[in-house]
């Protein structure tokens, strides 16, 4: 398994986000693993614990890092949450859209 962390300096609503990259990991899921809300272990230095964006290369997928805990020294169980509009951008800026914004409301079905 290989999994990016990064430090992400942009809003999480932006589709097309600023990171840099931290550290590269490399290991074996050894059970297993939601792709939306994964916790997984790493065997890491203290340099994870500033990270709060990861790309998880198995998964296809980018993840905001919601929880980073000691488990003991060197080992940490980091918590992510898929971020719907990194991993999916592609399919999303290519989607054609008619938007229609009204800016009235008829409250006439509410009374």
């Amino acid at each position: 398994m290989n999994i990016k962390l990064y430090h992400n300096k942009s809003e999480r609503n932006c589709i097309n986000k600023t990171i840099e990259e931290v550290v590269s990991l490399f290991g074996a899921l050894r059970g297993e693993a939601s792709i939306k809300t994964p916790v997984i272990r790493i065997a890491s230095d203290e340099t994870i614990v500033t990270c709060n964006y990861a790309f998880i290369v198995e998964f296809n997928r980018y993840y905001f890092i919601t929880d980073i805990k000691s488990v003991r020294n060197g080992i940490w169980e980091v918590s992510f949450l898929c971020d719907v509009l990194m991993s999916f951008k592609t399919d999303i800026l290519n989607s054609y859209a008619i938007i229609d914004h009204t800016t009235e409301h008829d409250t006439s079905d509410y009374l």
